[in-house]
């Protein structure tokens, strides 16, 4: 290790994914870094195998670590999803020094407590629309994983009144599912910090692979999976943003895009969002 003559527990303290990435042989790419290190809410929309749930395991950990007292929650839509990203992040602390970081104090499947009082749980949305095993928390910062897949209903009523004290941080970490939904009307509105990377962004994914799931992967499913594309809803005769433009001059249409006064296209990238590339 390169020698730092400020104490560890001190780095630890105050540069928490600094020492998180040196203990872990970690380099984050400059999109992850934006994550892991900043405070505003966060719509990550990533191809497959990109690294964001690395960037999402490195920020929560860093929450833990850099402050007493506080919660972090892990939500996936099953609990296998975000039992796995908990086990990462407790396989990252434990590379740290004894003596650069706090204790654990409890240490479960779906739970790990530090000593300066700070948790992070990992707990399933669930599909069903009552969502009832995540109310009652007040978390100071959730991830939301594979978010397009969370139902609607979970998210407005269950996830997005946690923050109305602790003023949280949201990180909302997806792969495109189908356009519509909270996930996508995130996407849309203009009112939290995107960022896209696709799969031939990512210089830990060769062209060879992607050429070749380019040949063998239905081509809808290949923009969705590697080129950040929302597509449109079901897999009906008719495009659903063609039938939406022949229709955008027509006054009472309610999915009128921006260009015309209304709202964003239905299956395709909206033109204006903040993203970092």
């Amino acid at each position: 290790m390169q020698e730092n003559k400020c104490p560890l527990a001190i780095r630890t303290v105050f540069d928490p994914v600094s020492v998180i990435c040196e203990w872990s042989n970690l380099k984050l790419d400059d999109w992850q870094d934006k994550i892991c290190r900043g405070r505003d809410d966060i719509l990550a929309v990533c191809g497959r195998q990109v690294g964001k749930s690395t960037a999402a395991e490195i920020a929560g950990l860093a929450s833990i670590l850099q402050n007493i007292d506080s919660l972090c929650i892990i939500i996936s839509i099953t609990q296998r999803q975000s039992t796995k990203i908990l086990k990462d992040c407790r396989r990252m602390l434990l590379k740290i020094p004894a003596s650069g970081r706090p204790g654990i104090r409890k240490n479960t499947e779906t739970q790990l407590t530090l000593s300066n009082g700070s948790t992070i749980m990992a707990l399933p949305s669930g599909t069903l629309a009552g969502g009832s095993g995540l109310r009652g928390f007040a978390p100071h910062t959730t991830i939301c994983d594979e978010a397009s897949f969370i139902p609607d209903a979970i998210f407005h009523d269950v996830i997005s009144p946690m923050h109305a004290v602790t003023r949280g941080r949201m990180l909302v970490i997806t792969t495109p599912n189908f356009s519509g939904g909270w996930c996508y009307d995130l996407f849309c509105s203009g009112t939290i910090r995107v960022i896209e990377v696709r799969s031939d962004q990512c210089p830990r994914i060769s062209k060879k692979f992607l050429d070749h799931q380019r040949k063998t992967t239905p081509k809808s499913a290949y923009r969705r999976e590697y080129e950040c594309a929302w597509l449109a809803l079901g897999s009906g005769v008719f495009d659903v943003d063609a039938i939406s433009r022949a229709f955008q001059k027509i006054p009472d249409n309610p999915f009128r895009t921006a260009e015309y006064g209304g709202y964003k296209s239905l299956a395709t990238t909206p033109k204006k969002s903040l993203r970092v590339q």
